[in-house]
């Protein structure tokens, strides 16, 4: 897919009335960038450049498993949410994509996300105002707890607790040339030790003139398709409800989300050529839609100033129903291959741990197990029933630390699998050091 040529805008209004402000209003383009900041109605507002911000001197703390980032004030102001203050700081190893709000680490690996240690998304840091971010915390060593995912860092987000007052946000980002719009809304209640929250988020895509080419050559083959321009488009919307609760040295969470995602019109149409010499064309058309509820259960408890105890429970259902056409015209040949999957998938993944920490030294050992059901319903031109049940009980211990400038970490997992598809079993038992 090319797209040459991209206007975008961003709109993000907060209502705050933890610190007394009263309006948080940016407009942002790939050509200006503004930030306006209201401390009252008769303020004189005041203008900051959001270019990208450099990081230097005793902002910066080493750890032996982590880099700390201390934000500065200036930091701050320059700065909208939480995710804006990610996307200007440069940490080492991470990209941030702005326009499609995602970061990986440099050669691509997938970063989860973290908000005081629990699992969040970008759709959450963009419900936190910078003047919260106490610190941000980047593990790009993450040792055996996350040996057996495909996880390569962590960056977690430490806040401010607030007692009492609430927060309103609206973000909305458009590309108007692609019709790709970002839309997202939030609101959050604090009373004593509880935080309630509610958020919706949306990325639509509607775009008309997207083709894709493919080229294969060879000694013998040299077959060229170009694309012609067909419609592109997506519809997801995710819906969260959350509860905290923060008192001393424990804390709870649970959050509810239902998502939907509605991919009904990513069409390709292709010219096909043979040494340049046209000798067909093909259409292929793509359809899918699934829609998933899911419940997120965390808890911590601090044992004391050297013990903590984590547990983490995630369930949830999809349910997908997706459909594939493809027609070819070859040579006045014609050919036409067509099927339909409607799938649905239970999994639930619980983790517990235990962390001692002394002040040049942490060990970590915990207990994660992963349980799916999945069941497809193949049709039209492949018909089959396909039922999967797998297992994973993933066990380890790990500590790191340092000596003066000299940092170590070490550690151990052990990883059992088991598998059934249909009347076939597979139990294999893996150890990895």
């Amino acid at each position: 897919m090319r797209n040459s040529f991209c206007i975008f805008f961003l709109l993000w209004v907060t209502l705050d009335v933890f610190s007394g402000e009263k309006c948080l209003f940016t407009i942002d383009s790939d050509f200006i960038v503004t930030d306006t900041i209201s401390k009252s109605l008769s303020d004189t507002s005041r203008i900051f450049s959001l270019s990208d911000v450099v990081v230097k001197g005793s902002n910066i703390i080493t750890k032996s498993d982590r880099l700390i980032l201390i934000p500065t004030s200036n930091m701050q102001k320059a700065s909208s949410s939480a995710w804006d203050l990610l996307s200007k700081i440069k940490l080492p190893g991470v990209i941030v994509d702005r326009q499609n709000k995602n970061a990986t680490t440099i050669d691509g690996s997938n970063i989860l996300f973290k908000i005081n240690n629990i699992d969040a998304t970008i759709a959450d840091f963009l419900t936190i105002i910078p003047s919260d971010v106490k610190k941000i915390e980047l593990f790009d060593k993450l040792g055996a707890r996350y040996n057996d995912s495909n996880i390569s860092a962590i960056i977690n987000i430490v806040t401010k607790r607030h007692t009492s007052g609430g927060q309103f946000g609206l973000y909305e980002d458009a590309a108007l040339t692609t019709m790709s719009l970002y839309n997202s809304a939030y609101v959050k209640f604090n009373k004593a030790n509880s935080l309630f929250s509610l958020s919706y988020n949306s990325k639509y895509r509607d775009y008309s003139n997207s083709y894709t080419d493919t080229y294969l050559e060879n000694e013998d083959v040299e077959i060229s398709r170009k694309g012609i321009e067909s419609p592109y488009g997506y519809f997801l919307q995710n819906i969260d409800a959350a509860y905290n609760y923060y008192k001393n040295n424990f804390t709870f969470n649970i959050k509810f989300n239902y998502s939907t995602n509605r991919n009904t019109n990513q069409n390709c149409s292709q010219e096909i050529f043979d040494k340049k010499s046209l000798i067909g064309n093909s259409f292929r058309s793509p359809k899918d839609k699934s829609h998933s509820p899911a419940i997120d259960l965390f808890s911590e408890y601090k044992i004391s100033s050297k013990q903590s105890l984590l547990f983490n429970m995630v369930g949830k259902i999809l349910q997908t129903n997706y459909d594939y056409s493809y027609t070819e015209n070859v040579n006045e040949n014609n050919s036409h291959f067509e099927y339909g999957v409607e799938g649905k998938r239970k999994s639930l993944i619980t983790e517990i741990m235990h962390t001692y920490s002394l002040k040049n030294l942490s060990w970590d050992s915990g207990l994660r197990y992963k349980y799916s059901d999945t069941h497809n319903l193949y049709s039209y031109d492949i018909t089959n029933d396909f039922d999967s049940k797998d297992q994973n009980l993933y066990a380890y211990t790990q500590f790191s630390g340092n000596v003066k400038n000299i940092y170590y970490m070490g550690g151990i997992g052990i990883n059992w699998v088991s598998f059934k598809e249909g009347g076939n079993s597979f139990y294999p038992q893996i150890r990895n050091l």
